[in-house]
């Protein structure tokens, strides 16, 4: 990993070739492109790398939504940090608690919704609430699934009447 101070290279971001060029402060910097391990990972580190995933998307979509939300982590992140990469780490420490103001529109009509509770919990019961095609609310129960040990709500899909 390489910076660069080139005015040529200056503001530019993304790949060329197999060089990776980032901007981090105010400066570029030049590394050659990751590869891929060819690893899938334990079932443990998959787990993770989907909740991690789930995390960012769920962070980033909040943020977008409320921006006092993101002037706050913004300003714990400091003048060169990330509002984005705080509000993660945050998450990650287990103190980013805000819950979006507006979803994110599901694409699939018969989506499920699956929800992992990190085993230090004991939870009872999970309930969500889900906006309908018609604007209503309602409120339904995701039930355990014993063998993933994930809390899962699956909506009844409606039947075609009989002629």
């Amino acid at each position: 990993m390489a910076t660069s101070n080139n005015e040529v290279l200056k503001g530019l971001s993304g790949r060329v070739g197999n060089l990776l060029f980032r901007q981090r402060n105010s400066k570029t910097i030049v590394s050659p492109m990751p590869m891929p391990s060819g690893k899938r990972g334990t079932p443990a580190q998959r787990m993770m790398r989907k909740e991690f995933g789930m995390a960012a998307k769920l962070v980033s979509h909040t943020l977008k939504q409320d921006p006092e939300l993101k002037a706050h982590y913004q300003q714990l992140a400091g003048p060169n940090g990330s509002a984005y990469r705080r509000a993660l780490a945050a998450w990650l420490e287990g103190s980013f608690t805000k819950q979006p103001k507006h979803t994110p529109p599901v694409k699939e009509k018969y989506m499920s919704i699956t929800v992992q509770v990190p085993d230090q919990l004991e939870v009872a019961s999970i309930q969500l609430t889900v906006k309908k095609g018609d604007g209503s609310m309602e409120l339904v129960t995701a039930r355990p699934n014993a063998e993933t040990g994930q809390w899962v709500y699956k909506p009844a899909r409606k039947t075609k009447k009989a002629k």
